[in-house]
């Protein structure tokens, strides 16, 4: 079963690609995104609502990798947090 089976994308911040070397230009890229900013009290619930907008995006590109390479949190009563990101697709 793999990633298409389950409808997901990979997702990476670009210090994971340097990480795993992982060479951008071997993909296809598709396009930037940008997700509006999630407010909620706990970051993990937060996050868990932007992957899940990541997805939505990824699957409506068509695409395997989401590379997130702009976040921006602020925290006041409540946090608030904003991914931007590119998404790739394996090339053919």
């Amino acid at each position: 079963m793999g990633q298409k089976d389950l409808e997901t994308c990979v997702v990476l911040s670009l210090n994971d690609t340097e990480k795993l070397k992982i060479d951008l230009n071997e993909l296809e890229y598709v396009c930037d995104v940008e997700i509006s900013p999630e407010k909620g009290f706990l970051d993990s619930e937060i996050k868990r609502k932007l992957r899940r907008e990541i997805e939505k995006e990824a699957k409506k590109y068509e695409a395997d990798i989401a590379v997130i390479h702009t976040q921006d949190c602020t925290e006041d009563f409540l946090t608030s947090i904003k991914y931007g990101f590119s998404l790739y697709k394996y090339k053919n």
